[in-house]
């Protein structure tokens, strides 16, 4: 990529406010806001879907801050952290996001997200989408431009520890999202921040899907059209009819994103993603581009209509056209008998060779929903024989229950007997006490009265010794 010096700052009105923008006429992000006034807002609408007011958002990759803007338009953030690593995009970004809605605490940081000792070495990308910048290294496609002071690179991990913690980090990288993660992998397996990344047709993206399902994070799918149908100017036309964005949602299962209907109007997409294969068959199955005369408005068997159409090399120009089969093939009467009969038999076949593999296609698919539908009668029949155990096991829990019931009232009756008992025992041993205390009084005044007749009679003793004498 040809690194492009941007002489002059173009303002333009978007969904976000004023922005500062470097390129309205050549740069893909350009013409998007040149266009619509907006860029990715589906994307934009779905993240702030899954946050609360008072959110804190991480930005990297920020660009021009279109992300930030309308995120923060959508919710009241707390804090707001964008950074960027392409220097001659911080003038745009900080000139843009100072006006963030509801102006929460800002931090606009120029430096490359990378992982610990990551070498810049320097950047490419495409020339006509500056938002493609990448510090990626690559031999074959690297370009360092002599202009380019700004080495800074800052961890995912010292961006938390410095600015955060976020509810929500988004990365948008080119490519270095896998590396970033894994060097964070013992918080991103454990934090309850959301973590939405961009999700290309590339094998690291995938990587990255291995990666945080392995950490055990819930994962999602999420992609969608770049022509907003509610876009900001009202624009009815394309600019790439069909052209699909994605990226990947991880979290904790502290959230389940669900399509509201505007997103669902849009013809946004969104799966649940458990296996590497499961990311591989959503990206196959999402749209990417298509000829500008395929309008999106067009029901499904319409595209399958002009995509067989595509597929076969047929031309509308010149399908069933006269003056068209005129221009390609001899007069008929120029013709011998012989040749015309030989181009009907090649039509023929080849209209024979494509119904052959639409059936072939239609008995493999045939084929599939037999073999499904015996799965699912299997399953059921499992589903029934569960259930018949878990029937077995209920009367068998409940007569245990009655038992042990019967066995609670039993307990409960002798506990009554025993404190009957008891009740009677201690009026039994009170009675016994006060009879005591009688006798032991009645016994100390037997005592005293044996005391006194003794005294008495060694009186009379003495008096009888005196009256002998």
């Amino acid at each position: 990529m040809t690194r492009t010096l941007f002489s002059q700052t173009t303002d333009t009105d978007t969904r976000y406010g004023k922005l500062k923008v470097p390129d309205l006429k050549h740069d893909l992000i350009g013409r998007f806001l040149d266009y619509y006034g907006e860029w990715a807002f589906n994307e934009v609408r779905f993240c702030a879907s899954l946050l609360k007011d008072g959110a804190r958002v991480l930005d990297i990759g920020a660009f021009i801050g279109t992300f930030s803007l309308g995120v923060a338009s959508l919710r009241r953030l707390n804090s707001l952290c964008v950074v960027e690593g392409n220097p001659e995009l911080i003038p745009f970004l900080n000139a843009n996001i100072s006006g963030a809605a509801h102006s929460p605490d800002i931090s606009c940081i120029n430096a490359i997200v990378a992982p610990r000792g990551y070498e810049v070495h320097g950047h490419y990308g495409q020339e006509e989408n500056l938002g493609s910048t990448s510090f990626v290294y690559d031999e074959t496609t690297v370009d360092v431009p002599d202009d380019v002071s700004m080495k800074a690179t800052l961890t995912l991990t010292e961006l938390r520890e410095q600015n955060g913690p976020f509810d929500l980090i988004k990365i948008d990288a080119e490519g270095m999202e896998y590396a970033i993660l894994k060097d964070d992998k013992e918080f991103v397996a454990t934090g309850n921040s959301l973590i939405w990344i961009e999700c290309n047709e590339e094998i690291s993206s995938l990587d990255c899907a291995d990666l945080l399902l392995g950490l055990g994070l819930t994962l999602h799918y999420f992609a969608f059209p770049a022509h907003n149908f509610e876009n900001y100017r009202s624009q009815i036309e394309p600019l790439l009819p069909w052209a699909y964005e994605a990226g990947l949602l991880a979290s904790r299962q502290q959230i389940i994103p669900e399509l509201d209907s505007l997103l669902t109007h849009n013809l946004c997409i969104l799966k649940k993603i458990t296996s590497r294969e499961d990311l591989r068959r959503v990206l196959w199955e999402t749209p990417r581009w298509t000829p500008s005369g395929w309008p999106m408005t067009y029901s499904s068997v319409k595209l399958a209509a002009l995509a067989s159409r595509q597929v076969r090399n047929q031309s509308y120009e010149i399908f069933l056209d006269d003056k068209g089969a005129s221009d390609r093939v001899a007069p008929e009467e120029d013709l011998s008998e012989n040749q015309s009969l030989k181009n009907r038999l090649y039509v023929a076949e080849e209209a024979l060779e494509f119904a052959r593999k639409l059936a072939f296609e239609r008995l493999d698919q045939i084929q599939k929903a037999e073999v499904h539908v015996q799965h699912l009668d299997a399953a059921l029949n499992d589903a029934r024989e569960m259930l018949q155990v878990s029937r077995q096991s209920e009367d068998h829990i409940r007569q245990q229950l009655e038992q042990t019931q019967g066995g609670l009232n039993q307990a409960q009756k002798l506990a009554y007997e025993r404190l009957n008992a008891l009740e009677l025992a201690e009026v039994r041993h009170e009675k016994s006490v006060q009879t005591e205390l009688a006798l032991r009084k009645r016994l100390e005044q037997t005592e005293i009265g044996l005391a006194e007749a003794q005294k008495l009679a060694f009186e009379r003793l003495e008096a009888l010794k005196h009256s002998e004498e």
